[in-house]
Parts: C-alpha cells; structure tokens; sequence
C-alpha cells in the first residue's frame, strides 16, 4: 500500500502515522489488491476543528474521497477511515 501523509498545522507523530496505517489497514482489506495509492491530509482548522482528507486511488474502479471534521484529531482520523471502507 503506497500511503502518503501530509500534515498542514497538524504534526504527524509516530503515534498519528501509526494509528492511520492501522484504521486504513482495517478498512481497506477487501479491496487491498486494486489499491494503487492512498493520500490522507490532516489540517487544523481556525475554529479548533481538525480536518482529515482521504483519497484512495483503485485500478479498475472510481477512486473513493472522504473529509471528516472533529476537534478530537484522533476522532476525525476514526471516522474518515470508517467511511472510506464503507
């Protein structure tokens, strides 16, 4: 799986990197053979809020894109990842 992450005032620590690498891993095993890339971009938001962007690129099916807000980081990487394997 080729993961790419991106953090825009918002650090990523070995704990958020691994905490996505598992919700993704979770989320994605049906569809683990036709994925070609995954991007995921987290954002802190002026109101407080954290933003968590994931586009899954597939071979041979339209790439999925999900954007979750919450001000708990860990909670919006939660639900971006569950509605991706959706």
């Amino acid at each position: 799986m080729r993961l790419y992450t991106a953090g825009h005032g918002v650090e990523i620590t070995p704990r958020v990197d691994d905490h996505i690498k598992h919700k993704l891993s979770l989320a994605l095993r049906p569809f683990s053979a036709r994925i070609v890339r995954i991007a995921v971009r987290l954002e802190a938001l002026s109101d407080g809020q954290h933003d968590c962007r994931v586009l899954v690129r597939l071979a041979g099916i339209p790439s999925v894109l999900v954007r979750q807000r919450d001000q708990d980081l860990f909670a919006t990487i939660d639900a971006a990842t569950d509605q991706v394997g959706e």
